[in-house]
């Protein structure tokens, strides 16, 4: 699974976190949690569905206990987009700061569904929230 989804997983998981470091701690939780639970995957959905859904649970987890415990993480999540090599820097820095200006849950959706091209389906499996939510949010 690592070999095969791992370098979209990591993508993801940068893009949540904005650090390496937690990044590579959040795939590795990934991972751990789909091998300790491959029961509960019926393959209803893409396995990378299912991976990326882990993630987005263990980040929105991890984020939780952290502002829970420390203070609330900071509202600016502009640099979750990694624009691909052929964007300009100008297409680039324009789409941060208007991803900078969204909500956190109009974020999230644009990014899985543009950033990681997930389906608006496969996008409201993992937000757990209705198809009609996640088109209307990207």
């Amino acid at each position: 699974l690592f070999s095969r989804y791992g370098e979209r997983v990591l993508a993801f998981a940068l893009q949540l976190t904005s650090n390496r470091a937690d990044a590579e701690d959040l795939v590795q939780e990934t991972f751990l949690a789909a091998y300790r639970n491959a029961t509960t995957f019926h393959g209803t959905s893409r396995l990378l569905t299912y991976l990326l859904g882990i993630t987005f649970r263990r980040y929105r987890d991890n984020r939780r206990r952290l502002r829970f415990l420390f203070a609330p993480a900071p509202e600016n999540r502009a640099d979750l987009f990694l624009p691909s090599p052929e964007d300009s820097v100008i297409n680039a820095l324009s789409l941060r700061q208007a991803l900078s200006r969204l909500p956190r849950r109009l974020q999230e959706a644009f990014l899985l569904v543009a950033g990681q091209q997930l389906t608006h389906r496969e996008a409201a499996q993992i937000l757990q929230v209705p198809v009609g939510t996640v088109k209307w949010r990207v």
